[in-house]
């Protein structure tokens, strides 16, 4: 679930973001990553983040989740990959995903993935908001 602070922090960012809680659930989709994929946050809020990707990935995602939950270990946080994203239409759109996981001061956490087509810039406006996260007590892991 996401708390109002952290919705308008990522409303405020110009780069497609979403956002799920650790365990895979949709928790937030900013309006550039809804304009991206033609899904609005309120049909995706509460889905399992597999419903943004190809049904040929989604089976290989879960058991990645699965295994994080377990191990605490990722191959993907900090490190862009690309991989194939499905529209809200079904079309395909590859993308370079980069994954941050931020521990809430709470104790839970909070996966943020950016996806920009594949091979634009990073927009300084993720900086910002990493900083910003940081400065309110979240812990980048």
């Amino acid at each position: 679930m996401f708390v109002e602070d952290e919705r308008r922090l990522f409303e405020a960012i110009s780069a497609p973001i979403v956002a799920s809680d650790g365990h895979g659930v949709i928790a937030f989709l900013n309006r550039p990553a809804e304009e991206l994929l033609g899904w609005t946050f309120a049909e995706v809020e509460g889905q399992r983040l597999s419903a943004l990707m190809p049904e040929r990935m989604r089976a290989r995602h879960e058991a990645g989740i699965h295994r994080y939950l377990a191990t605490h270990e990722s191959r993907l946080l900090g490190k862009p990959v690309r991989v194939p994203a499905r529209r809200k239409d079904g079309t395909e759109l590859d993308i370079d995903l980069t994954l941050r996981l931020f521990r809430r001061p709470d104790g839970t956490d909070l996966i943020v993935g950016t996806l920009l087509p594949a091979g634009q810039e990073r927009p300084p406006g993720l900086i910002e908001l990493e900083t910003k996260l940081q400065k309110r007590a979240y812990q980048l892991v």
